[in-house]
């Protein structure tokens, strides 16, 4: 007996061809994606890459040390400038160059300087900047925003800050300073100038105090080299000009700094209660443009302890002598500390 084969159902024929057209295409479909994807890669690093190195980074660099001079008062100089991650700039050996009331200039070398625009925050609120700076001094890191309204905010941390290796801080008082200052600092220029400047500096400072040495000479070895400015005629730096100062330990101080309208003031005042003193600091600082004509107004109250004096037997009379205008009724000698940080008069305080 011979047996026909059946032939298929029209039904069975019409799925087994959606079937196949499905798979053909689903593969079309593959294969566009991963065409695309390949196309556009290609086209994202090369532009990346023409982005990269067409970017106007020396541009961006003049104008911003065109805005440092500007807001500070303070000239840069730099050896190198590259790219850096996409859309930032980083400098090597840049020189910020500044001067005092006599002309006399001042020059901080920085090892390494990053800055980089944060695109979306930029796009959202105005230019905004994430920068990292390393030097001698210590480092600091942050960024800065500036809003539609031409307010720039700035939030950074300082790590390691070696205030004796800080331009004219030693030199206003005559005798090195030691000590590292770490913490947070917010402020915020209205009008991008320092003399507007308004903020908080929570600081700590850890080994702070006076490295010794001869006043008006060399700091000890406890801190880098200091030179004083001249003190005024009859006021006390310049009746200790060229006396021997021992170190004197404040210990770790934690100082709390308000900044309004560029008048900074201690809120509250700084205490200190170490082995070798107790003080009291008070009084504001009137920020410029150029920072060593900075005016300070401020008092300090100290009485070095029983232990100091036993120690340093042979300054205990003509540092008492010397004292005796400023002695308080608590035992405390008070002085007054004014004029441009460049040259300040340090005299009893009344």
């Amino acid at each position: 007996m011979k047996y026909r084969q059946a032939s298929p159902c029209p039904a069975m024929l019409s799925r087994g061809r959606a079937k196949h057209m499905s798979d053909e295409k689903k593969t079309t479909t593959r294969r566009f994606l991963r065409r695309t994807a390949i196309y556009g890669g290609v086209f994202l690093l090369s532009f990346a890459a023409t982005v990269y190195w067409s970017f106007p980074y020396s541009s961006i660099t003049n104008r911003m040390v065109g805005e440092v001079e500007q807001a500070l008062g303070i000239s840069l100089e730099m050896s190198s400038i590259s790219p850096y991650r996409g859309l930032g700039i980083r400098a090597r050996d840049v020189i910020a160059i500044s001067g005092d009331e006599e002309g006399k200039e001042q020059r901080v070398v920085f090892d390494v300087v990053t800055a980089r625009l944060r695109l979306l925050e930029t796009l959202i609120s105005g230019p905004s900047v994430a920068f990292d700076v390393r030097s001698e001094l210590g480092r600091v890191r942050g960024r800065a925003n500036q809003t539609r309204d031409a307010i720039l905010g700035i939030d950074m941390e300082i790590e390691g800050l070696s205030l004796g290796r800080i331009p004219g801080l030693s030199e206003s008082i005559g005798i090195g300073l030691i000590g590292e200052a770490s913490g947070a600092v917010t402020m915020s220029m209205p009008s991008g100038r320092i003399e507007d400047l308004s903020g908080t500096f929570d600081v700590r400072i850890d080994g702070a105090g006076l490295g010794g040495g001869m006043v008006g000479g060399s700091a000890g070895s406890r801190s880098s080299s200091a030179r004083t400015s001249r003190g005024a005629p009859g006021s006390v730096m310049e009746m200790l000009r060229g006396a021997t100062v021992p170190p004197i330990d404040f210990g770790d101080i934690e100082p709390r700094i308000v900044a309004e309208a560029g008048s900074i003031r201690l809120e509250p005042p700084l205490e200190i209660a170490s082995a070798d003193l107790d003080a009291q600091v008070t009084g504001t600082l009137e920020l410029r443009e150029n920072i060593s004509t900075s005016r300070a107004d401020m008092t300090f109250r100290l009485r070095p302890t029983d232990r100091f004096w036993e120690e340093n037997q042979m300054l205990a009379g003509l540092a008492q002598a010397i004292m005796r205008q400023a002695e308080q009724s608590d035992g405390f000698y008070a002085y007054h500390l004014h004029g441009a940080l460049s040259r300040p008069t340090l005299r009893p305080a009344r």
